[in-house]
């Protein structure tokens, strides 16, 4: 069984990732805004995310009583883009699709790579580990998988989350077009919050510092990769012990 483990992050590092104090945790979970816990308080990937635009919108005005209703959303938005990266990884993530018959996995694309390397090259670095030119292929089936065993699977928000002047909020792909409608309409007519869930997903990453998920791919006992279920019913997430 393939399995998909999510990194658990404590209140302390929640607090450096979101900039939401641990009293302000303690105080929101308190008011019914974060989940009760039994025990030490760990959140996973998305519940930070959720908690980091909680944090975002209370920042401009729009305090947990209002933004907790489109922060899970917003969350599964952030996911989609951080699950993207290689970094996001850890254990077999490189091994995506080696159950696969040889001539039906992703092919290297020579001038995928040589960009890449000139890239790298430029900027004075190595090409990270999997930077192969198949790592878009892959990312996108992982990202798939850690989404819909979460439950998530099917719709994945745009890009752009929107809270109109009037106190409406949508997504969007493009700015845009979001914003080329009338003048007089009453969305328009003051602040309007936007929230670039790409970028949020790039700084959440970037100051979490470590993966967001662990995965394990079953073996056969020679070593070789056993083709996992894609469909059917989702097999649960397995979680870390929690630390003291």
């Amino acid at each position: 069984m393939h399995q998909y483990t999510l990194t658990s992050f404590t209140p302390g590092e929640v607090e450096k990732i979101t900039g939401l104090s641990t009293m302000m945790q303690r105080d929101w979970r308190r008011r019914g805004f974060l989940p009760t816990v039994a025990g030490h308080a760990r959140f996973d990937p998305f519940a930070l995310a959720e908690v980091f635009v909680m944090k975002l919108l209370a920042d401009r005005g729009v305090g947990p009583v209002h933004s907790k209703e489109v922060a899970d959303w917003c969350a599964i938005g952030i996911l989609w883009h951080a699950l993207k990266t290689v970094d996001a990884y850890e254990g077999d993530h490189l091994r995506t699709f080696d159950w696969e018959p040889e001539d039906h996995r992703p092919k290297p694309d020579p001038a995928v790579q040589a960009k890449l390397k000139e890239i790298a090259e430029a900027a004075g670095m190595e090409l990270p580990e999997g930077a192969d030119g198949t790592w878009g292929v892959k990312a996108d089936w992982l990202t798939r998988q850690v989404l819909r065993q979460r439950g998530h699977g099917r719709v994945i928000p745009a890009r752009f989350f929107i809270w109109w002047a009037d106190g409406s909020h949508e997504w969007h792909v493009s700015l845009d077009q979001a914003f080329s409608g009338s003048s007089s309409d009453a969305k328009y007519a003051g602040p309007v919050i936007v929230l670039d869930l790409g970028a949020v997903a790039e700084t959440m990453s970037e100051r979490a510092g470590r993966a967001f998920v662990h995965v394990e791919f079953e073996a056969a006992d020679d070593g070789k990769l056993l083709s996992p279920i894609e469909y059917g019913e989702a097999i649960p997430f397995s979680t870390e012990p929690d630390a003291e």
